[in-house]
């Protein structure tokens, strides 16, 4: 697919006599001979249109043999009479209503059949993203591809358009309800693709646009959150960021009683310890049920991020086994196997001293950064301060002695 971006004015025009009449004319006697029966009668009555300068009834006309369009040989030779019928829609008004209309129909028209050159016609509604210049019509052209691939499983062909998103959304000046309609659907073909990562980030720029409503979230967005949290709380343990991200887009006034405990799992996991996820397991059982949950599974990965953010809490870059026992609520002789398991999930980089029970932390993955890790961020750099600070003390102290020496 070749979507180009487009950005300007084109001169628009209100007749069909701006452009070439006579190339109209041609486009009309072309799709005529498409279908014998009632051919002569088919293109008198288009060309009528043309005379009569209609031109929104004359494309619709011509839309009329869509499925004789579609049954040229060369996929080629579709498009390119496609295209010539698109660059009708300018001899109306680029901001009227029927303009509007005109891309409408052809949306209809040309997404209605799923079967017949599935690709062919996604390609023919690229040929009309590319042409037309309206943000607001580009919007809905785009949400179409986006809905004809999702239909008909050509998904891998427009995923890659979502990095876009943002600079059209800009571009094109939509409202918040056509911004969100546009993420959304990305969000969708993203998920399809698999790529649940890029999917997350798009469902993140939905959600935020409803951030300063007030009331509950539709029941349509509420769906999609409890998907995205599901998916959130099933994502890899180093998913960090995503996890972050999705937790700040809501607003947490608007949840409903059903899609809140997924949240506050999803809280846990984020930046809670393991006492805090064993009451939520024991009060929520019907939760774990309910959506698939893996009891065991998650239990195992909080106590490995309990494990990171111990490590993070150690000034002096130690750990004890007992600590560990204890944060973990484990049994002692457990504790290089957990150890072991954080390193392997990349949670932490540590060496393991059996003599002295202890564990040095060489490096750990931050959960979340939240006020108390700004507070410690802010304690390590007094510590720091006060070590430069005794240095350079040390330094001028000896350059002073120095100095009464040589003298």
């Amino acid at each position: 697919l070749n979507f180009v971006f487009l950005s300007g004015n084109m001169a628009s025009y209100t007749t069909l006599v701006h452009i070439d009449e006579a190339a109209a004319s041609k486009i009309a006697s072309f799709v005529a001979k498409l279908d014998p029966n009632g051919a002569e009668a088919f293109e008198s009555e288009a060309k009528a249109l043309i005379s009569k300068q209609n031109t929104l009834a004359f494309i619709d006309k011509l839309l009329e043999k869509e499925a004789h369009i579609f049954a040229l040989e060369r996929d080629n030779d579709i498009e390119a009479l496609f295209q010539a019928l698109f660059s009708v829609i300018y001899t109306l008004n680029d901001d009227t209503k029927d303009t509007a209309t005109v891309i409408r129909n052809i949306v209809r028209v040309v997404s209605s059949d799923k079967e017949n050159k599935p690709r062919v016609r996604l390609n023919v509604l690229a040929v009309l993203f590319n042409i037309i210049f309206s943000g607001e019509s580009k919007s809905e052209v785009l949400n179409a591809i986006l809905g004809y691939a999702l239909a008909t499983q050509q998904t891998n062909l427009v995923a890659h358009f979502a990095s876009k998103v943002d600079e059209w959304v800009s571009a094109w000046n939509l409202s918040v309800e056509a911004s969100r309609v546009l993420l959304r659907n990305f969000a969708l073909v993203l998920e399809k693709e698999g790529d649940k990562s890029v999917a997350v980030k798009a469902l993140v720029k939905y959600f935020q646009t409803y951030k300063n409503e007030t009331g509950n979230y539709p029941a349509e967005v509420e769906k999609l959150i409890q998907t995205a949290v599901i998916s959130a709380i099933n994502s890899p343990l180093d998913a960090f960021g995503d996890r972050i991200a999705l937790l700040e887009s809501f607003n947490a006034q608007n949840f409903s009683a059903a899609v809140k405990p997924l949240v506050d799992l999803l809280k846990i996991i984020v930046d809670g310890a393991l006492p805090e996820y064993l009451a939520f397991q024991s009060a929520n059982k019907a939760v774990f049920a309910q959506h698939g949950l893996d009891m065991e599974g998650l239990e195992r990965g909080v106590k490995l991020l309990t494990l990171s953010s111990l490590a993070a809490q150690a000034a002096d870059k130690q750990l004890t086994f007992g600590a560990i026992e204890s944060a973990l609520q484990i049994d002692a002789a457990e504790v290089e196997l957990w150890v072991i398991e954080a390193i392997a999930e990349k949670l932490l980089e540590a060496s393991i001293d059996q003599l002295h029970a202890t564990v040095t932390i060489h490096r750990y993955a931050h959960r979340s950064f939240g006020p108390a890790h700004w507070r410690l961020v802010q304690q390590k750099l007094r510590v720091l301060r006060k070590q430069v600070a005794v240095a350079v003390e040390t330094l001028n102290r000896n350059k002073t002695a120095t100095a009464v020496s040589t003298n």
